[in-house]
């Protein structure tokens, strides 16, 4: 994972300018999607008590509309969650687009979330 820090961050600059990954250690996770050893996606989250939070997914340019993003989730719930929440800008409707496919329903706001832009909250819940 260290050898991919570099293409992460790189990726992760396309949703913030400054992306950094913080701690990975308990209880924060990430995991890759690669191809030909080239990071083509990531998704970074945590696990408490039962519940994903989604902190980052990120899938690069070329290979959106493939399934990756998708795929990236199904790997998440893997690890048993009760449910996965995350949150994404108001005006990210393609991510919402996204998320309502994957299962999630949108759940509250968070107003200026995102640098005064409403962040809505979404939760899927499993099983």
């Amino acid at each position: 994972m260290e050898e991919d820090k570099e293409e992460i961050i790189q990726l992760g600059s396309t949703l913030h300018e400054d992306y950094f990954l913080g701690n990975l250690d308990e209880p924060n996770h990430l995991l890759v999607a690669l191809e030909n050893n080239k990071v083509i996606g990531f998704i970074h989250f945590f696990v408490v008590a039962g519940c994903v939070d989604v902190i980052d997914i990120v899938v690069a340019e070329g290979y959106r509309k493939q399934g990756i993003g998708t795929s990236l989730l199904e790997e998440v719930e893997k690890y048993n969650p009760k449910e996965i929440v995350l949150e994404v800008s108001k005006n990210n409707a393609v991510a919402i687009k996204f998320y309502l496919k994957n299962g999630f329903t949108k759940v509250g706001i968070r107003k200026g979330y995102y640098g005064g832009v409403d962040g809505i909250t979404m939760k899927k819940v499993i099983g």
